[in-house]
């Protein structure tokens, strides 16, 4: 499914590298490492270089629901 796609990691500063994904298959909690083509350091950050087409991003729903809405951001 995301073969092909770029994405945007958050390398928060309380850590070395890119948080992994964090998701439930079938109820089984998963944490995936993802190879980002581009990582931020600040929340505001990520929002915006995903809204600017740097890449996909793994963010809450209510997070952005606004920007869904207004097809600023699309899922996939």
């Amino acid at each position: 499914m995301l073969e092909g796609r770029r994405m945007v990691g958050f390398r928060p500063s309380s850590r070395d590298g890119v948080l992994p994904l964090k998701f439930e298959v079938d109820g089984v909690a998963k944490n995936v490492t993802i190879l980002a083509s581009y990582s931020v350091k600040e929340a505001d950050n990520y929002e915006r270089a995903a809204r600017s087409s740097f890449g996909l991003m793994h963010i809450p729903r209510s997070d952005i629901e606004e920007d869904l809405d207004r097809g600023i951001l699309g899922e996939c």
